[in-house]
């Protein structure tokens, strides 16, 4: 039974072959992060004549490739966390670090026995946590999003989000499409602010809302002045967010 300790990386990987008595057998063979220097491991080991079993860490993403294509070729493939392999390497005399060295410590720490495999999910698993976790990646960015242009809205309306349960209900984000400033609202017309707000929120708000929203506004100390630049950067904010939310739906309805 041979030993196989794999040191990964992004670009290459080196491996070390360690006979039952813990001598390297040949040389560490550094073989690229391709199907084709997997391959050239898979005929190496192949070429020993006895079953191999193969070590290797979990560093980053890297391993997994890799791991996937042994485990394919019918080879035991344990994944090692580079904690145990690290206090390993501690207790050798040599402490030099580098690639070969690795490869071999892995190798002679699976030799002996002592490689604790971390638990590999399966196929399904692994594609639902990556949607999972892009999900929550676009949840933040809609959460930024919305910070942003709350931030604005303090310079130039900072009443504003206070009139709405949430600033960023479809009712408030149709009347944000149209004027972002106190002085927008201000000189919008009551009439049609108030039948924008019945429409956007299906009847429940109208004139009653509409002159609370002008009467804030024409008490406001909001800047003016900014307005043109408010209403390029919220409306811009706003459309980032709609693509999110689209997104998210996407992959809820995947997953």
């Amino acid at each position: 039974m041979f030993s196989v300790g794999i040191d990964v990386a992004k670009r290459s990987h080196e491996a070390c072959v360690l006979d039952a008595s813990g001598r390297m057998v040949g040389q560490p063979l550094k073989f690229p992060s391709s199907r084709s220097g997997a391959d050239r491991l898979v005929s190496t080991l192949q070429e020993l004549g006895s079953p191999a079993t193969i070590a290797l860490e979990a560093s980053g993403h890297y391993w997994q490739g890799l791991y996937h294509h042994l485990v394919a070729q019918g080879f035991p493939v344990l994944v090692a966390n580079p904690l145990q392999t690290e206090a390993y390497r501690s207790t050798s005399v040599r402490k030099v670090k580098n690639d070969r060295r690795d490869a071999f410590v892995i190798a002679d720490f699976l030799r002996i026995g002592r490689v604790q495999a971390n638990y590999i999910p399966g196929e399904a698993v692994v594609q639902l946590r990556e949607l999972t976790r892009y999900r929550m990646d676009m949840e933040d960015q809609i959460g930024d999003a919305k910070r942003r242009i709350l931030t604005v809205l303090d310079r130039v309306f900072p009443e504003y989000p206070a009139l709405f349960s949430d600033a960023f209900i479809a009712s408030s984000r149709a009347l944000l499409k149209e004027a972002v400033s106190a002085a927008d609202f201000a000189a919008f017309d009551l009439g049609e602010l108030t039948r924008l707000l019945q429409r956007a929120s299906r009847g429940r708000m109208g004139l009653e809302k509409a002159q609370m929203l002008q009467e804030k506004a024409r008490d406001s100390l909001g800047l003016a002045f900014l307005g043109p630049v408010a209403r390029v950067k919220i409306r811009a904010l706003l459309e980032q967010i709609e693509l999110l939310e689209r997104q998210v739906q996407e992959i809820e309805a995947v997953v």
